[in-house]
């Protein structure tokens, strides 16, 4: 896994006046390298990024919506669930995971469940003989994490169902 790292696009006053034609082309543009770079992608951590690339910090909820909505807007883009591809990529047939360690900056939860079946299956192989509890720890050490929240627990048995 190697992150996006935001540069600086432009500032607080293209997401302000995203109504423009030409500021619509600078954020269409900003989420489809980040896109390109990190797919697929959480649809919030997508925001997030993009939201730095013009000078945000942090985004209020408002901003972090009106990217949302843009992002499906994106003709370069598809949304699945939560998570968003580039069009180039069909997710039915993606078959590749990005190994991360515990000092990546996406939070388990952001990682696609095809991602997660992708890097089970893959362990499964190396690993045929493995206990249902032993082959999700070494999912969930693929991907740099060692303990399971709540909310660990449960994105990683949906991705597993």
């Amino acid at each position: 896994y190697d992150p996006w790292i935001p540069g600086a696009a432009g500032d607080k006053s293209v997401l302000d006046g995203v109504r423009s034609q030409h500021n619509k082309d600078l954020l269409r543009s900003v989420l489809e390298e980040i896109v390109e770079h990190e797919g697929p992608i959480h649809i919030d951590r997508l925001a997030t990024l993009a939201g730095r690339s013009f000078g945000f910090g942090r985004l209020e909820t408002k901003r972090k919506d009106l990217i949302k909505r843009h992002v499906r807007k994106c003709s370069g883009l598809q949304v699945r669930g939560e998570w968003v591809w580039g069009n180039s990529v069909d997710p039915d047939q993606w078959t590749e995971f990005r190994p991360n360690d515990s000092t990546s900056e996406r939070k388990f939860v952001e990682i696609a469940p095809q991602e997660l079946r992708n890097a089970s299956a893959f362990l499964r192989t190396l690993h045929p003989k493995d206990d249902q509890a032993t082959h999700e720890r070494r999912v969930l050490q693929t991907f740099g994490r060692r303990n399971k929240s709540k909310a660990i627990r449960e994105h990683l048995a949906r991705a597993l169902d």
